[in-house]
């Protein structure tokens, strides 16, 4: 995921390995520790025209402003796109000779990813660089590097809510009454959530998931699902079209499930339905699965290293559409997830709310 970008424009944003205009010689400070780094905060405006001229693409450039606070070994950064919510990551900073380390917590759009960066003062502003990142090197170099950094007011770096630790990359935590967005999934997704009973546990390039604070129940969305075989890899003669992966999962005999449907959802996407559980006969010896469930299966192969697997007993309904049109057209996947097939059935009715109000607005 482009990380910083994703912010304003979800997916990906581009940028090439654009330096800052032109500036007298640069003499990078030694950094004993984190607190003799930087203290206080530094911002800068940028164009979408700045961020082009810097590297960034056409496509993915949004005029935003940008803040790094720097405090007492921990480094936060902020980006208010015009006319948005701002959106901000923090991260434990650590000192390393002429470089800052910057580890970001574990929730939030910047949750796992690390940051090397330089710095140096010079009279018209604080310059930052970027040295290694494990966000992808060229997404994150327009935005440090376009201009020159100015010291403002001092920030204060707010302290980790206690359900960060619940936390995958990108979640946004509690869900409050209104409407959810995406910053990580896909541009312009937009469902909204009747009351405070769903927690947001990821938001990123592969899925979104809510869980539901008084069950088990779990709702997610994927975007690159494929049939996934019992070692959990992608099955690569089973295209990822909705009416292929329909067919693979009906042919299954591994699973029990119902006839598909099709229905509507989101203001008018048709998607086709059904529920499916693990067969009796399917027995397994899964290490992964847990000792009081008599087998596993992997259903979808989303990522390498992730997959979405069932036990037996459990219970899934599956939502399969597609967005977008021509080369841009991709397969949504939506999973409802609950403990049995009767709580299933209570959950899909509970949900369908939520599925109505799903929207692709677009970047």
């Amino acid at each position: 995921m482009n990380r910083l970008f994703s912010f304003f424009a979800v997916g990906a944003l581009v940028v090439g390995c654009a330096t800052a205009a032109p500036s007298p010689a640069v003499v990078v400070a030694p950094v004993p520790t984190p607190g003799a780094l930087l203290e206080g905060s530094w911002q800068v405006r940028l164009t979408a025209t700045e961020l082009i001229a810097a590297g960034a693409s056409a496509d993915g450039a949004h005029s935003a402003v940008y803040t790094w606070t720097f405090e007492e070994g921990r480094a936060m950064i902020e980006v208010r796109p015009e006319g948005d919510a701002a959106m901000a990551c923090v991260a434990d900073m650590a000192a390393t000779g002429e470089h800052v380390r910057l580890s970001y917590e574990g929730g939030g759009p910047c949750g796992g990813e690390v940051d090397t960066i330089r710095w140096a003062l010079e009279s018209d502003g604080l310059h930052l660089s970027l040295v290694e990142t494990n966000a992808g090197f060229e997404a994150n170099k327009a935005y440090l590097e376009a201009k020159p950094w100015q010291s403002v007011d001092t920030r204060p770096i707010p302290t980790a809510a206690p359900w960060q630790s619940r936390c995958e990359p990108g979640c946004q935590g509690p869900i409050t009454p209104g409407t959810f967005t995406s910053v990580g999934f896909l541009p312009g997704l937009q469902m909204t959530f009747a009351d405070e009973t769903w927690f947001n546990t990821a938001d990123n390039s592969d899925e979104i998931e809510f869980d539901a604070t008084s069950s088990s129940n779990a709702l997610r969305l994927w975007r690159t699902a494929r049939a996934s075989s019992e070692t959990g890899g992608a099955l690569l003669d089973v295209s990822g079209t909705p009416a292929a992966l329909t067919a693979w999962f009906v042919g299954n005999v591994d699973m029990v499930v119902s006839d598909p449907k099709v229905v509507t959802i989101g203001g008018g996407i048709s998607a086709t339905t059904f529920s499916l559980q693990i067969s009796d006969t399917y027995v397994n010896v899964d290490p992964g699965c847990p000792s009081d469930v008599r087998s596993c299966l992997n259903v979808l192969w989303i990522n390498d290293g992730h997959v979405f697997a069932i036990g037996y007993g459990e219970a899934v309904r599956l939502y399969l559409f597609t967005v977008g049109s021509s080369s841009e057209a991709q397969t949504v996947v939506i999973s409802l997830d609950a403990h049995d097939d009767r709580k299933l059935a209570t959950m899909t009715t509970d949900v369908a709310p939520i599925l109505e109000s799903i929207r692709f607005l677009g970047p």
